[in-house]
């Protein structure tokens, strides 16, 4: 396949230009597993797109795709074929995937049905990431309000890392009010909440009394 033609594919994909995907692989659906660079160690389009799970490349990929993995149905929405998997294979709610549950894969997509099935077949909706985020997040960004209080509704409680991932101001406050001690819990990564908050600019950095002191006296030369 010449270098010009993959650089194009792969510009459809990175500018969300579904219908010229769509035009690619309807020319050649082998497309799915073509690589933006020529290593075994680069993900295919197909993982790539999944990665990034745009709503409008889900029909597109679904044309392509012949014998789509879990993964896909997560990440694309495509709930009927989530059921199928579920029916064979319950425990698959429960597991993860490069790190994160496979619930929050399916609140990324948008859509309602896939997190329904998850929650349906018993998946952790209180199962948090190495960020210690619960699937909220997820479907936050997406905008998904059906899936949040779907969510929600199924009892899942915000944590002190949601509500900072989210800008959640309100809520962060709601949290520190009942439990002072919330403002020092840490992630699974070991990052203290007051740091994950400095780091999104959410609070100003903490400056001692010593550093005050010192600059100061400096702006005052």
């Amino acid at each position: 396949r010449p270098e010009g033609a993959t650089r194009d594919l792969f510009k459809s994909l990175d500018e969300g230009d579904a219908a010229s995907l769509r035009a690619w692989l309807r020319a050649d659906a082998t497309l799915v597993r073509a690589r933006r660079h020529q290593h075994e160690g680069f993900p295919t389009l197909l993982q790539e797109a999944a990665q990034r799970q745009p709503k409008d490349f889900g029909p597109v990929f679904r044309e392509a795709v012949g014998q789509p993995e879990a993964f896909h149905a997560l990440a694309f929405g495509w709930a009927d074929i989530l059921r199928a998997v579920l029916r064979t294979n319950a425990g698959f709610a429960k597991e993860e995937i490069q790190g994160r549950p496979v619930l929050h894969w399916a609140a990324g997509s948008g859509n309602a049905d896939t997190v329904r099935a998850l929650l349906d077949a018993h998946a952790d909706v209180q199962a948090t990431d190495p960020a210690s985020l619960t699937a909220l997040p997820a479907a936050r960004a997406r905008e998904s309000r059906d899936i949040v209080e779907l969510l929600l509704a199924r009892g899942l409680r915000a944590t002190v890392f949601d509500c900072l991932a989210s800008d959640d101001l309100a809520g962060l406050s709601e949290l520190l009010l009942r439990d002072k001690s919330l403002a020092a819990a840490q992630n699974r990564q070991g990052q203290p909440a007051l740091l994950v908050a400095v780091a999104a600019g959410l609070v100003p950095m903490p400056v001692s009394p010593r550093s005050r002191a010192a600059r100061s006296s400096a702006c005052s030369r």
